[in-house]
């Protein structure tokens, strides 16, 4: 039996995976037609010109308004793609989330919040002198084995947190 304070995180978390969904519609951002962002080679080789001994090989995804860097696996390369909302990134598997819908197929995200923002019992995986970060990992998956792309996305989640810990701070100029 669950206690009431292992419910706690779990609830935090779907309530903020509804919400990052919600301001989605509310603000704009594209639509369950429109497309993910996906890094494109040209930005990813301008964005990193050359590896350093302690970056992973991969594909680079670096967000300046948001602080961070992180980088994929090459097979996933054409695979997922990135949500930008304000304060937060969504990376979701392209293929669920067309099969399935807008709202599924999700990987994980990552919130920012500000260091007085009550974050206790997230999974904070990096902090600055004015942020902190957290990952939240999806509660339902949205796919069953009947989904053609269910083997691929959920070789992709287990593969996520190794992902996640590629996080990169960005130094400001």
């Amino acid at each position: 039996m669950l206690r009431p304070k292992k419910i706690v995180p779990l609830a935090l978390g779907a309530a903020l995976c509804l919400l990052l969904c919600a301001s989605c519609e509310e603000n704009g951002s594209p639509a369950s037609d429109t497309p993910l962002a996906s890094p494109s080679p040209a930005a990813e080789s301008a964005a990193a010109p050359s590896a350093t001994p302690d970056q992973e090989e991969g594909i680079l995804y670096e967000n300046a308004d948001l602080g961070f860097s992180l980088t994929f696996p090459e097979s996933w390369d054409g695979k997922y793609g990135i949500l930008p909302l304000d304060d937060s990134i969504e990376v979701n598997h392209t293929q669920t989330r067309e099969e399935v819908g807008e709202g599924n197929g999700l990987l994980f995200a990552i919130v920012r919040y500000s260091l007085t923002d009550d974050v206790d019992g997230m999974e904070v995986i990096a902090t600055t002198e004015d942020a902190q970060y957290v990952v939240i990992y999806p509660a339902d998956t949205g796919v069953t084995p009947t989904n053609a792309s269910a083997d691929e996305y959920l070789a992709m989640l287990e593969e996520a947190p190794s992902v996640v810990g590629t996080i990169r701070l960005l130094v400001s100029p």
